[in-house]
């Protein structure tokens, strides 16, 4: 787990050092839009007043442009105080700031060419400001933005053409002879004042020096501080990009490291699941025991299990069953499974020795063992059966028992809550024992399980339980056990349907013969 942990903040640590650079290059490209814009309008503005000593469109110049300016400024405010850690960004507020700003920009690139439609000024503004902008809009709105933008302003600067007309021609004059033209507007000439009058009309008044000068500023700064804010993102992206490779690397070494782990552990759970499973009786075992049919199977929820279950002939015709369910499952449980299970045989094998005292002796070993050697405090359900000749003997407390009467045809479920405690939980459990001693005649069968089958759960996590469980084994008991484990195994799989099982699903069931033909 540590090993997974450190791996992660290592692809982490790699994939901010990438993400570094490119933070908030877009809001700062955007309060460089607004500090732009602002700067511009206002000296527009200026230089109005200067020229004219008066602004000559009081709707524009008096609301239209103090309205942008005000726009601006909010967002210019906005994204500084995120940008330097003041206010907490939201998303709504960034998207209506980059949204608005750049609208007023577009708005204003079209403006520039239709309103003056006859100047080659505005022509050549608009050409300057729609290229640079093409590049704003990308960078703070994303390449579909730039892709409406670059067909809107190609569209406008289309119609300003067609507005035009290709014959239009837009003549420069000398120095001379502007100089001339004035002085005979200053003597009063009257085609001199005709001819500027015309001008006019047709907005073709040529701007101050001034003016250009302000305007190819304008578009130097914007280019500048766009470029310069995505080249800086780009020189440190490249910068940081042999340290990413590296941590990279590292990760994946550790990746393989891990993996490599992973799948020495695998092959040491297998190992261990194979020893579990060659610990359990086998068929041979099942047959030499004369007059009774006996079907065990068990599917653990992971590569060892922590069920198991036990079935030991003795030399007086009798029989031992045993099952036990070791709480969690896993490596551990597998252990105290196994434990568990060699204990019982060690105790039970040809012993012949009461079952309360079998299993108190059982539950003090396993507690030693689990307590004060595994420093664990896993414990386990578990039932011991000794199987003879008339009567079935149970004791310890388990899931309930299934019973076949085969005389009556009828089923019933019988409780073990009151045979004994969890075994594992106290060094003596013996006073909280006792045994119970269960009809056995012939074609009689006995179902025993964990509780892994009846809370095995569907793809909507409700639990099999015991009301399935016996309205499957009503069905199928007087088929004989194989069969039996068969129905019932497979309508758990078809109620679980793909989701994972869970816990270990045990059951071993046992028929004593019918009574042969006289």
């Amino acid at each position: 787990m540590e090993n997974i942990n450190h791996n992660d903040d290592v692809l982490l640590e790699a994939g901010q050092m990438l993400a570094e650079p490119g933070r908030d290059t877009s809001r700062k490209i955007l309060i460089a839009v607004n500090a732009v814009f602002i700067a511009s309008l206002v000296l527009f503005l200026v230089i109005q007043l200067i020229n004219f000593g008066t602004l000559p469109d009081p709707a524009r110049d008096l609301i239209f442009y103090p309205l942008l300016i005000l726009i601006n400024a909010l967002s210019l405010n906005y994204n500084f105080r995120v940008l330097s850690g003041k206010t907490q960004g939201t998303i709504k507020k960034d998207k209506v700031t980059a949204w608005a700003s750049i609208l007023i920009a577009m708005l204003m690139a079209l403006l520039i060419v239709h309103a003056s439609i006859n100047t080659a000024m505005s022509m050549l503004v608009d050409f300057g400001f729609s290229v640079i902008l093409l590049f704003v809009v990308g960078t703070v709105l994303g390449r579909k933005t730039a892709v409406i933008w670059f067909i809107i302003s190609g569209l406008s600067l289309a119609v300003a053409y067609y507005n035009i007309g290709p014959g239009f021609e837009y003549h420069l004059l000398t120095q001379e002879e502007v100089t001339a033209f004035n002085d005979a507007l200053a003597k009063g000439d009257l085609d001199a004042e005709e001819r500027l009058v015309e001008l006019q009309d047709k907005r073709l008044v040529p701007g101050p020096i001034l003016l250009y000068f302000t305007v190819w500023m304008i578009f130097m700064i914007f280019a500048f501080l766009a470029v310069y804010f995505e080249s800086n993102m780009i020189s440190r992206v490249l910068n940081v990009i042999p340290t990413v490779i590296e941590k990279i690397n590292i990760a994946n070494e550790e990746k393989m490291q891990l993996k490599n782990e992973n799948m020495r552990m695998g092959m040491e759970l297998d190992v261990a699941r194979k020893i579990q499973l060659m610990m359990l009786p086998n068929e041979q075992e099942f047959v030499a025991q004369i007059g009774i049919e006996v079907a065990a199977r068990m599917d653990p929820a992971s590569e060892v299990g922590g069920d198991f279950y036990e079935f030991l002939p003795q030399k007086d015709k009798s029989a031992i069953l045993a099952i036990g369910d070791v709480t969690d499952h896993g490596l551990q449980s597998g252990l105290v499974m196994l434990m568990a299970q060699s204990i019982t045989r060690a105790t039970l094998d040809d012993h012949r020795m009461e079952l309360p005292k079998a299993l108190n002796r059982i539950n003090t070993i396993l507690y030693r063992n689990i307590r004060n050697r595994m420093e664990d405090f896993r414990n386990l359900t578990m039932i011991l059966a000794r199987i003879e000749e008339d009567k079935l003997t149970v004791c310890g407390q388990h899931e309930n028992i299934l019973y076949f009467d085969a005389e009556k045809q009828s089923c019933k479920m019988i409780s073990t809550e009151d045979l004994g405690i969890y075994i594992g939980l106290i060094e003596d459990v013996g006073e909280h024992l006792r045994e119970q001693d269960l009809p056995l005649n012939h074609g009689d069968l006995y179902f025993f399980y964990t509780d892994g089958l009846t809370e095995a759960e569907d793809p909507d996590g409700a639990f099999y339980g015991e009301d399935r469980l016996m309205e499957v084994f009503e069905n199928n008991a007087s088929k004989g056990p194989k069969k039996l484990l068969k129905a019932i195994y497979d309508d758990v799989y078809q109620f679980v349907g793909k989701r994972e099982i869970m816990d270990d699903i045990t059951a071993i069931a046992f028929k004593k013969n019918e009574k042969p033909e006289s």
